[in-house]
This record gives C-alpha cells, structure tokens and sequence, in this order.
C-alpha cells in the first residue's frame, strides 16, 4: 500500500511539474498581440537579481553591457520574427511600449555534459498603451528557460528568445 501511496504522489508531483505554465496572463489579454502596431521595447534590470549572487549588475561585473545588448537583440529579433501583429521597433513614437521588468535569473544544469547550463527568467511583461498609460496586456514569467550552453554570456540571450517564442505559444 506504501508504495502505491509513494508513485501516486510522485506521479501528481511530476504532472505538476511539467504541466505548470512559464507564462500566464494577469491582466489585459493577447489580441494586442496581433494588432498591426508598434511598439517599443525596454528590459529593466534595476532590480534584477542573479540567484544568491544577488544584483545581476554587480554579478556581471565587466559582462554586463555586452549581456545586457545580447539579451535585448535576441528578444526584438525573435519577437519580431514569431510575430504577425505587434512588432519592435528601436526609435520612433509608437502606440505601445512593452517592458519586461525582471525580478530574477536563475542557472540550472542541463542534460548532458557537466558545465552545460541553462538560465531561467523570472518577471513581468508589459504591453502598455502610450496614450493612455493602461496596460493592454501583462505577463507573469515565471521560470521560463532558453537553450544549455556553456558559456554564460550565451546562455542569457537564448533565454530571451524563448521568452519571446513562447509569448506567441500562449492560449487565445
């Protein structure tokens, strides 16, 4: 009987586990997403945390410019390219801003050879109206993670453009 207990509670465990969403909708809804508009984009960082490491900036240290670039190109060129609606764009006044406010980044060892690692990002993105200042859409990113690598600096902008993948895998 013990043992039925035992795979019955680790088979709920692992059901939960792989079916817990990354990217969930607390406010607004996706039809922004296929709007034909602009926006432009800003990854804030202020408050970015490294695991234990604690600021993601002091973490970095001399890497945190060319992270901080990788990261932002990776995301705008796969928004852009999964996209049939909203885009980026870098300058220029547009009906929307989105803002991807990061609260935390996390490593975690892939599959395979020691050294290979993933990130995971942890925050809120957010469609805001320029015109209006309300929020057309925002999302609770809650672990989602990108491709392993072994070099850290390439493993944030895989990250982000899963991040931006997955935005377009969500349910209408």
């Amino acid at each position: 009987m013990k043992r039925i207990t035992l795979t019955a509670v680790l088979l709920l465990s692992a059901i939960t586990v792989l079916t817990a969403k990354p990217l969930k909708v607390t406010k607004g809804d996706l039809s922004v997403l296929k709007e034909d508009a602009t926006a432009t984009w800003t990854i804030d960082l202020s408050d970015a945390v490294f695991e234990k490491a604690g600021d993601f900036k002091e973490w970095c240290e001399d890497e945190y410019e060319t992270r901080v670039k990788l990261m932002d190109e990776a995301f705008f060129a796969s928004f852009n390219d999964n996209s049939q609606g909203l885009k980026l764009v870098n300058e220029g006044k547009a009906p929307y801003k989105l803002i991807f406010k990061v609260k935390k980044f996390e490593r975690k060892q892939g599959p395979g050879l020691w050294g290979s690692c993933y990130i995971r990002v942890f925050g809120t993105l957010s469609i805001i109206n320029t015109e209006t200042e309300e929020t057309a859409l925002e999302l609770e990113v809650d672990g989602v993670k990108g491709d392993t690598d072994f070099v850290d600096t390439d493993r944030f902008p895989k990250t982000m453009d899963w991040l931006a993948r997955d935005i377009f895998k969500l349910k209408k």
